[in-house]
């Protein structure tokens, strides 16, 4: 029975050493988001967009800090930066120079931008336009939100650990494991 506990306790305490890494929050590379990795050197990464597409959304990715935009500033420590949001051209930029970011500053480890459709401009017309008749008009149904998502184009991208391999998680239940085993099958010797 004390063996049974000890190797209990040993694995809840290895998942216990691992379950920080899995608090890592990541930007979104699936569904309308669009993944960019950033290289160390990068200080400005400009994304587009496909054809009939616009950016609505940038996420920004940089140490334990993850922000979101909806529209072109800057976040609240004013280290990184987006402009374009609304259009097919995404510029993201870390707002240092050189390598002196200061303590409150991180490198951008990886971005997202989330797409959406372009909403078609009218063109004006020279023709006319007819007198409303009596008639009744057939009305459509709008589509709900979220119905023409599947028109977006999915972008390949690797499976996302949180900059971490699966074998992080894996490791250290082994390891607890067998040190139980042997722990265990020693003293009993």
């Amino acid at each position: 029975m004390k063996k049974v506990f000890f190797i209990m306790i040993a694995v809840l305490l290895s998942f216990l050493l691992v379950s920080p890494a899995f608090a890592q929050d990541v930007c979104p590379s699936d569904g309308n988001w669009q993944k960019i990795e950033w290289d160390d050197n990068d200080k400005s990464v400009t994304h587009t967009v496909p054809d009939g597409y616009i950016a609505v959304g940038a996420c920004i990715k940089g140490s334990q800090n993850t922000e979101y935009f909806t529209s072109d500033g800057s976040n609240a420590n004013a280290c990184w930066s987006v402009s374009g949001l609304g259009t097919r051209s995404v510029t993201i930029s870390e707002n240092w120079d050189g390598d002196d970011k200061g303590p409150e500053c991180s490198d951008i480890s990886h971005s997202s931008i989330e797409i959406g459709e372009e909403e078609p401009t009218p063109t004006p017309t020279d023709e006319p336009t007819e007198t409303p008749t009596d008639e009744p008009t057939p009305t459509t149904t709008p589509t709900p939100p979220g119905d023409d998502d599947e028109d977006i184009p999915e972008v390949e991208t690797e499976p996302d650990y949180g900059g971490m391999s699966p074998l992080v998680y894996v490791i250290p239940v082994v390891v607890a494991g067998a040190a139980s085993y042997f722990f265990l099958r020693k003293k009993k010797n």
